[in-house]
């Protein structure tokens, strides 16, 4: 009996180590948070909502010529899901904060992919500045 408990107590604590290192994935990043929960990167850029969006579509379209399997926008939020040559799925979402702060979310694949997420949001950057 002593033993089956033994076993689930290490099940459960195996269980928990990512969530562990999940929320120790913070940093600063020019004044804005950047965290990677999940696999995400998810950061607050201080600029409206409608130019992130337009800023967003130009890099995953025209520079990193990713294919569009859905655009959704609305007045305080856009959801893109594009593929990339691998056909790995890249999930953007923006979400208004204020009048000129979107909150950005980057998804890689199933995992996620810190890289790729980070080039996405320095070009995305590159593109409101």
């Amino acid at each position: 009996m002593w033993k089956t408990h033994r076993v689930a107590f290490a099940i459960v604590i195996v269980a928990m180590l990512p969530m562990a290192a999940v929320q120790s994935g913070c940093e600063s990043s020019g004044g804005t948070t950047v965290s990677n929960m999940m696999g995400g990167l998810t950061t607050t850029l201080p600029n409206p909502l409608a130019k992130v969006q337009k800023a967003t579509v130009k890099v995953l379209k025209d520079e990193l010529r990713y294919t569009s399997v859905s655009e959704k926008e609305d007045a305080t939020s856009a959801k893109y899901r594009f593929l990339n040559a691998k056909d790995e799925k890249i999930v953007v979402t923006l979400d208004f904060v204020d009048e000129n702060s979107t909150r950005i979310n980057i998804h890689v694949g199933v995992f996620g992919d810190e890289n790729l997420s980070n080039l996405i949001l320095d070009k995305i950057r590159k593109r409101l500045y």
